[in-house]
């Protein structure tokens, strides 16, 4: 992970934070914004967005107190400013779903280790196989939609993997 995925002049950025295997988050300030790098490992697949939330002048003071290896700190701030909690739901529910999904595909390949190809019952497990894969796509969609729309809200492009000044 970048130690400067903000480009914006004058941002400040914590050291990064691991927060499990499947977790990285690293924090980033401007005078009027807070931003959150959050990249996550989810039943195999990737997924990377930035998050910025408004700051108020008392949010602004205690991050300047707050020193470069703090991202506790950054953390709990950053999780108390104002956000679309209906968003960060949808998130969780579609993040909740794909791994169900991951999962129920790995216990239906298994199970069709077990039976005899051709039979009704390997190929009835074909078929929910198929079934779903095409949920996981759907599911997929709709994750990388939600990220898309962190995404442009803050300024990151994937593609660069900063958040770019905007051009005035």
């Amino acid at each position: 992970m970048s130690n400067k995925y903000n480009l914006i002049p004058g941002s400040c950025h914590f050291l990064p934070f691991f927060s499990g295997e499947d977790c990285n988050l690293h924090y980033s300030h401007t005078d009027d914004h807070m931003y959150c790098l959050t990249c996550l490992d989810v039943a195999g697949a990737r997924f990377e967005f930035v998050e910025a939330r408004p700051l108020d002048e008392e949010s602004k003071s205690q991050l300047n107190a707050m020193a470069a290896n703090d991202y506790i700190s950054a953390m709990g701030l950053f999780g108390s400013l104002p956000m679309s909690h209906a968003a960060h739901e949808k998130l969780d529910e579609l993040l909740y779903g794909y791994r169900l999904s991951a999962k129920n595909a790995s216990d239906l390949r298994d199970s069709l280790r077990t039976m005899e190809p051709g039979s009704e019952e390997h190929l009835d497990i074909e078929a929910q196989l198929d079934l779903n894969s095409e949920t996981r796509m759907e599911e997929l969609r709709a994750i990388e939609e939600l990220l898309a729309g962190f995404n442009r809200e803050s300024g990151y492009d994937p593609k660069t993997g900063a958040v770019e000044p905007s051009p005035t």
